[in-house]
C-alpha cells in the first residue's frame, strides 16, 4: 500500500470515529433529556413506596431515584451553560 493509501484510510477511520462519537453524545443528550422530562416530577419517595410494594428494596429504590434525578439535574445545568435551554 502506498503511503498515500495510508494517509487516507487513517483519515477516513478518524471521520467515522468524529460520526460514531457525535451520534452517540446525541443519543445521550436525548435519554437524559427524556429522563429529566418524565422524572422531573417524580418523587423518590413515592418510587420507593411503589417498588417496595411490588416486591422490590425501597431504600435502594428511593437512593437509586434520588442519585438518578441528582445526576441528570447536574447534566442539564452544564448543558445548559454551553449550549443553551432545551426547546419545548
Amino acid at each position: 500500500m502506498h503511503i498515500r493509501g495510508v494517509n487516507y484510510t487513517t483519515k477516513r477511520l478518524g471521520q467515522h470515529a468524529r460520526t460514531f462519537a457525535h451520534g452517540a453524545g446525541t443519543a445521550l443528550d436525548k435519554a437524559v433529556g427524556m429522563a429529566h422530562h418524565w422524572g422531573k416530577n417524580l418523587d423518590p419517595q413515592f418510587a420507593g413506596a411503589v417498588g417496595g410494594a411490588l416486591g422490590g428494596d425501597a431504600a435502594a429504590i428511593t437512593n437509586t431515584v434520588r442519585r438518578t434525578k441528582r445526576n441528570v439535574a447536574s447534566y442539564e445545568e452544564l448543558r445548559q451553560n454551553i449550549v443553551g435551554k432545551r426547546d419545548g
